[in-house]
Formats: C-alpha cells, sequence, structure tokens
C-alpha cells in the first residue's frame, strides 16, 4: 500500500513538474524570440530633422507589442501583465520624451499553482 502512494505521489509530481515547465517555456521562448519586425515596423526613419536620430513610435511599437502577445500567450496562461517602459540607451534612466530610443518590456504572468513568472528584455536603436 505504501508503495503505490509513493508510485502516485511521484506521478501527480511528475505532471505538476511537467506543466510548470512547459508553461515557463513556452513563455520565455515568447519573450526571448519575439520578432524583430514587431520593433523594426515602429521605428520612424522617415520625415527626420537632421541630426535627429531614428526613434519608436510608442503607439506602433505598444500595439504589435500587445497583439503579438494577446495571440500568442493564450495557451501558456490566463492572466499576465505587460510593461513598457522606455529608457536612455546611454544613461539606463527611464525617460518620458516622445522620441525614445530603447524600451523595456517587462512581462508578469501567473502560472499554474499560483507561480509568478516575471521576466525582462531590453531593446535599442543602434
Amino acid at each position: 500500500m505504501v508503495t503505490m502512494f509513493i508510485a502516485l505521489l511521484v506521478v501527480v509530481m511528475s505532471f505538476n513538474l511537467f506543466a510548470i515547465s512547459y508553461q515557463l517555456n513556452g513563455i520565455n521562448r515568447l519573450l526571448l524570440g519575439i520578432p524583430m519586425s514587431i520593433f523594426e515596423s515602429a521605428v520612424v526613419l522617415y520625415n527626420l530633422e537632421p541630426n535627429q536620430k531614428p526613434y519608436f513610435d510608442k503607439v506602433i511599437l505598444i500595439d504589435n507589442v500587445h497583439s503579438y502577445f494577446d495571440y500568442s500567450i493564450v495557451r501558456y496562461c490566463d492572466e499576465y501583465d505587460i510593461d513598457i517602459v522606455y529608457y536612455d540607451p546611454i544613461s539606463h534612466a527611464i525617460t518620458f520624451s516622445d522620441k525614445p530610443e530603447a524600451v523595456k518590456i517587462n512581462i508578469t504572468a501567473t502560472l499554474d499553482f499560483s507561480y509568478q513568472y516575471q521576466k525582462s528584455m531590453f531593446y535599442e536603436i543602434r
């Protein structure tokens, strides 16, 4: 009887570990493998003033990132939050400029068994 209880416990623990690792790896792949076209389509390259560097169009970037995650993350978790923060690539300080050159994408997700996943990625125009 004890052997059956231990075997059942091992089966349940194995399934739980598989479920969590499936969700973690899936969300991690989504964030690390985010297509560069999401960022490239949000970069303003035309109608720049002389000596002005390219910058991110905030509206397009936010729309691109949210639509990518809304479409892709559904099979890995139910609750998630995406924060997009713009920063100065030289000083790494948060910037409130209308023409940011760098962005930090932070994703927080609640997985099975109330496990909190949080990861950030940084993207800069160079």
